[in-house]
């Protein structure tokens, strides 16, 4: 039986392997990584997906990002994030354009959170939070879903792209509130491309890959705006 994964639940994962092997994901390689972080060399990052084109930008010093976000709740974090945000700077420390965006939005929308309640929590706690726990602010994109007219744009045009029934499959259900929550992620995850295709890598727990999987789907299908499409580069290269 196939484990469900839920960006919304708190269920911890059991079985690494079978999580890889029924999500379509790749075992965590160690050796494609220049320098490996701590948190690579101990395991604790297990898994990844599609990254070669990333790797290959690493190594000949071509443009590629690396974004995360914050959810500006309550004014407290946990040792999650800071796993996060040490990937973060890792990418950073090795050429990655450096995104970090405050979820206002997701926030207000799935959480009842007020904008003005987020934007206090992310100005005087979260943002120096990251900052102090190892991103460079001088290399880091900070900005607010709310403020990005770009993410809200995306996102609009993302929902043409994807089915009630598509979205149900990923996230189980079909609620107002996540369906506009899923599409800013979208918006989120793309808008650093929006001025050159490129590789980006999101560094996040396992329970939001559905996240990463949908804006995937969702990218290949919006092709006006040329996204960096790893597979689909491919196979233009096996035609030629």
């Amino acid at each position: 039986m196939t484990k469900v994964i839920d960006p919304y639940g708190s269920e911890l994962v059991e079985d690494y392997i079978k999580i890889i092997q029924d999500f379509g994901l790749d075992r965590f390689t160690l050796s494609n990584y220049p320098d490996p972080n701590r948190l690579m060399r101990r395991g604790v990052v297990f898994a990844e997906r599609d990254m070669r084109a990333v790797f290959k930008a690493m190594a000949e010093k071509k443009p590629f990002y690396v974004l995360s976000g914050i959810m500006p709740t309550a004014r407290k974090i946990h040792f999650g994030t800071k796993m996060v945000v040490e990937n973060i700077s890792y990418f950073q420390e090795h050429g990655a354009k450096t995104y970090c965006l405050v979820a206002d939005l997701e926030a207000c929308a799935a959480r009842n959170i007020p904008l003005e309640e987020a934007r206090k929590n992310a100005l005087e706690f979260h943002i120096p939070a990251y900052i102090a726990l190892g991103l460079d602010p001088k290399k880091t994109v900070f900005y607010f879903q709310s403020e990005n007219s770009g993410v809200i744009k995306l996102a609009y045009e993302a929902s043409h792209r994807i089915t009630l029934n598509e979205f149900r499959a990923v996230y189980g259900s079909a609620d107002p509130s996540r369906i506009l929550s899923a599409l800013t992620q979208i918006g989120d995850i793309l808008y650093p491309q929006i001025p050159e295709p490129m590789p980006g890598v999101i560094p996040v727990g396992v329970d939001q890959d559905p996240h990463i999987r949908l804006a995937r789907d969702a990218a290949r299908r919006m092709k006006e705006y040329k996204f960096f499409d790893s597979v689909n580069r491919k196979e233009r290269v096996l035609r030629d």
